[in-house]
């Protein structure tokens, strides 16, 4: 250090610092119950709850139960709306990475999962005209303002609606459509919608926009 200079570093605060104590905090919190749960990892709760049954449903159930950070729902209209986008995410992976070869982890519902509706799915499910949001939303959206818990888990769920309709129609009887070696459900027609919307030609398409959630 040259005569006359200190020690001292000056920095201003980032801001992903919010996102990031989210994360912290969620990362703190599963492992204080983990501990508490008598389980060595997040891994060694994963083998245990899928040797008692082997399925996707079971699974998320329990994840949910376990960890509110998993708890993805919302009260709108007086009515609770569960999406468990997360929960969802980690059976459709597990079953994906581990399923061919471990039968404790090849679930037989997975094919069940609903879409894992985040912030980009919804926005390229509206690009294509499946959901119209009302004219409060939709402006919001278009403008890049914040949604409110309620409003995003509305969009969120009107793009699993949309979703069982198009897995309804490309899997009925008059159906001329050919799925191929990849079955059509909606954790197969989520991969499809989101990385369509990192293609470089939709990623200008407004996201939602749900600062202090968690859920995705």
């Amino acid at each position: 250090m040259s005569e006359g200079n200190t020690a001292v570093m000056i920095s201003e605060a980032s801001a992903l610092r919010p996102l990031a104590e989210i994360i912290l905090g969620v990362l703190q919190d599963t492992g204080r119950r983990l501990e508490q749960s008598g389980f060595a990892s997040f891994a060694d709760f994963i083998t245990k709850t899928c040797a008692e049954k082997p399925t996707a449903a079971h699974l998320v159930q329990k994840l949910v139960t376990a960890f509110p950070s998993l708890r993805d729902a919302a009260d709108i209209g007086g009515q609770p709306v569960y999406l468990f986008k997360k929960a969802q995410l980690i059976a459709f992976d597990i079953c994906q990475k581990f399923g061919k070869e471990d039968a404790m982890f090849a679930f037989s519902d997975i094919g069940d999962m609903t879409l894992f509706a985040d912030n980009v799915v919804p926005a390229v499910v509206q690009h294509h005209g499946l959901i119209d949001p009302c004219s409060s939303i939709r402006a919001k959206i278009t403008s890049g303002k914040e949604l409110t818990l309620q409003e995003t888990t509305a969009m969120r769920a009107a793009s699993i609606v949309a979703a069982q309709l198009v897995v309804d129609c490309a899997n009925g009887p008059t159906s001329e459509f050919k799925a191929g070696a990849t079955p059509v459900n909606q954790a197969t027609l989520d991969n499809f919608w989101w990385y369509e919307g990192k293609e470089p030609e939709l990623r200008t398409i407004p996201r939602l926009v749900c600062k202090n959630t968690l859920y995705f």
